[in-house]
């Protein structure tokens, strides 16, 4: 199906925005670089995100800037919120799921929050989107996407991944195979060599203030420094989040999974075993020389998507 397009047209951007430093900084590089913005995005630009609901405090505070950076410049800039209908019925947050089914999101467990409550809730906006910009009357969401390839070639995502990143991106072109043949993914920062200290001199140098790393309050992908913040600083979170993985081992008690299998976020060892470990090793650090650590490691990067 691609033979039919010998080059896309690019009438069509999409910015997948994270609120978070590397895709701020793609941000910033449109309104500011003439020369990126012709390069990546020359027609109609749209910068989406979707809200997990447990985004950190100063990310909200932060896609609000992002929203009148964008009203601004005449850029189109939208959050999905549950309330808007796009989000999947079991996953209206990151915990939802968890909560219905007494499940948790694990790194002993393939991993499936991001692709439900950020990946999905945006490809389904994109979709309504489109029908209004375009005119278009598919019913399914890979319709509509279809509809804007056969009219205009493939529909480019740009992604924040950082320089030694690549990782990440390398294989990814969608799930399934009308994705492969209707989108695009590209990687400006990756193409540009940015990394993610640089990608914060970007911010910066264009006289905006840097934000936080983008990632949900809680994560099995946390470091122990990051586990340590949350106990320090959003008791309310951290102690939910104990609540949840309690919840779900004491379900598979009592069917009668075997002690070894039954494990929470960190595998084997429990949210409390792993603070106590977080604790002893970097118990020392001031809410400060932790908050430092935080601001540049956000521990999203360990995910594909």
């Amino acid at each position: 199906m691609k033979d039919l397009f010998y080059q896309k047209t690019n009438d069509t951007v999409i910015l997948l925005f994270g609120g978070g430093q590397d895709s701020w900084a793609i941000l910033t590089m449109f309104i500011n670089d003439e020369l990126f913005r012709k390069t990546y995005a020359p027609n109609n630009l749209l910068v989406v995100m979707s809200d997990t609901g447990w985004e950190h405090p100063k990310t909200y505070i932060f896609n609000s800037k992002a929203r009148q950076l964008c009203l601004d410049n005449d850029i189109e800039f939208y959050v999905v919120e549950r309330w808007m209908g796009y989000h999947p019925n079991t996953w209206q947050t990151l915990t939802h799921n968890w909560e219905l089914n007494q499940t948790i999101g694990s790194v002993a467990f393939p991993q499936t929050c991001t692709d439900n409550i950020k990946i999905k809730p945006v490809k389904k906006f994109v979709a309504d989107w489109l029908r209004q910009k375009y005119g278009y009357d598919g019913k399914r969401t890979s319709d509509v996407y279809k509809q804007y390839y056969y009219e205009h070639g493939t529909l480019t995502h740009l992604i924040g991944f950082a320089d030694k990143e690549q990782s990440r991106a390398k294989g990814y072109n969608g799930a399934v195979k009308w994705e492969k043949e209707c989108l695009d993914y590209e990687y400006p920062l990756i193409d540009l060599e940015i990394d993610r200290a640089q990608a914060q001199e970007v911010i910066s140098n264009y006289g905006y203030e840097v934000p936080p790393p983008s990632n949900c309050t809680i994560c099995f992908y946390m470091s122990r420094q990051e586990i340590l913040w949350l106990y320090r600083n959003l008791p309310n979170d951290f102690w939910y989040w104990v609540k949840l993985e309690r919840a779900k081992i004491n379900k598979h008690r009592l069917l009668g999974l075997a002690e070894p299998k039954n494990q929470g976020p960190f595998g084997k060892k429990t949210i409390i075993q792993k603070t106590k470990e977080a604790i002893k090793q970097y118990g020392h650090l001031t809410s400060e020389e932790l908050e430092d650590y935080k601001f540049s490691h956000g521990h999203c990067t360990k995910s594909k998507f």
